[in-house]
């Protein structure tokens, strides 16, 4: 077990706090300098001792990977919500495709996680995919996306966000959004109704904030 668990009451209340200083003071060393910081950088970071830390976490790849979670987890919530409103299940699974690529803008600090993490990127990636990919089922079992081989369609539509994000993050972000349109592909939509879609939500996305 790598998290430990908080005490009741007014103390829990003190235990959260600390965590989300530790959190918030790990994503900003990652996103400045990478992952290869020492648990008393985080301590010097955050104002607090190093016992404190751990009694948060029992290591620094455990912290590593909650604040390179919780960081991923927080973009997420936010870009589900931002496509809640969309009219279609479609629109609903590629508007969020469309805001990974838009993370530079509008959450700059996760953006540089992203980049600077890559390796625990890759450790826990198909924790933070499972959302996309039963929304990907969800709407293949609908018979809106191609059902056969889907675990391999969904592989493939992962490393295409991939490379289009690092595209982005270079300021391409016309061939991100190309990237995407042909991702779409692989999960059967044509390749002119992926284009259309993908244009059409980037003018619907583009002034979207934080």
């Amino acid at each position: 077990m790598t998290e430990k668990t908080p005490a009741s009451g007014r103390k829990s209340a003190y235990y959260l706090r600390n965590r989300a200083q530790i959190l918030s003071s790990a994503q900003k060393l990652i996103a400045t300098a990478g992952d290869g910081f020492t648990i008393e950088d985080v301590a010097k970071d955050a104002d607090m001792a190093a016992s404190t830390i751990y009694k948060h976490f029992e290591s620094r790849e455990a912290l590593i990977n909650e604040a390179i979670v919780s960081a991923m987890k927080d973009w997420e919530d936010w870009a589900i919500q931002q496509s809640s409103t969309l009219s279609s299940d479609l629109e609903q699974l590629i508007a969020p495709m469309l805001l990974f690529i838009a993370m530079s803008k509008t959450h700059p600090t996760y953006a540089q996680i992203a980049v600077n993490a890559q390796s625990a990127l890759e450790v826990i990636e198909p924790q933070l995919t499972a959302n996309l990919g039963k929304h990907i089922k969800r709407l293949a079992s609908a018979g809106v996306l191609e059902s056969n081989k889907i675990e391999d369609r969904l592989a493939n539509l992962i490393s295409c966000l991939r490379s289009a994000f690092f595209q982005s993050v270079k300021g391409n972000q016309t061939g991100a959004q190309s990237q995407i349109a042909l991702a779409l592909t692989m999960l059967g939509i044509r390749e002119v109704e992926a284009s259309k879609q993908v244009s059409a939500l980037a003018k619907v996305l583009k002034n979207v904030k934080r």
